[in-house]
């Protein structure tokens, strides 16, 4: 096969323009990991605030971790993993719209 050095340079061009699409991927799916975890580790504070604020009310119970001194500090953090795993499935809307609002001003930034 005999090939010219214009028919070369231009794969070589089409090689180059096939790695600069595959790393502009990489780059835009890095940015979207990074949306989606900054967007459910805001969810997780948001939920993690309101259920401590709803166990606020809560008196000392013979409840779940046994009242007393050791149920106030473990109620922070049982309200904590409520919230983690409330967001991590599907939450409630508040990750995904700041994933849309993250991942919209990356774009502006980038066109500008």
């Amino acid at each position: 096969m005999n090939l010219t050095s214009n028919a070369l340079l231009s794969l070589q061009g089409q090689n180059t323009d096939a790695k600069i699409a595959a790393v502009g991927d990489q780059a835009k799916s890095a940015n979207q990991a990074r949306a989606q975890k900054t967007g459910q580790e805001f969810e997780t504070m948001v939920l993690s605030a309101m259920l401590q604020s709803m166990f606020q009310g809560v008196g000392d119970t013979d409840g779940l971790f046994g009242g007393g001194e050791g149920e106030e500090a473990f109620k922070s953090f049982y309200t904590e993993a409520i919230a983690k795993q409330t967001a991590l499935h599907g939450g409630i809307g508040i990750s995904d719209a700041i994933q849309k609002q993250l991942l919209q001003l990356q774009e502006a930034k980038a066109a500008s």
